[in-house]
């Protein structure tokens, strides 16, 4: 899986369990709701707003596009 892939569905699973939407976390990070879609959704992003992700949600960038071993 590559990093957009990873991005997205770190973010998703971080959302569900912090029960936080879409719209919050952009609020929160100070980007647009439409990027922060286009984030969700595997779509390009620049490392600036990465790093604003990051910096927003307290977690570092590398973090948010690393593979998590699903196996448990």
């Amino acid at each position: 899986m590559g990093s957009k892939e990873n991005l997205a569905r770190n973010l998703r699973a971080n959302m569900k369990a912090t029960h936080r939407t879409q719209k919050s976390y952009a609020r929160n990070t100070g980007i647009s709701t439409s990027t922060m879609l286009n984030a969700v959704s595997g779509k390009n992003i620049t490392l600036d707003t990465l790093d604003q992700i990051a910096e927003g949600v307290g977690i570092d960038a590398s973090e948010l596009i690393s593979e998590v071993d699903s196996r448990g």
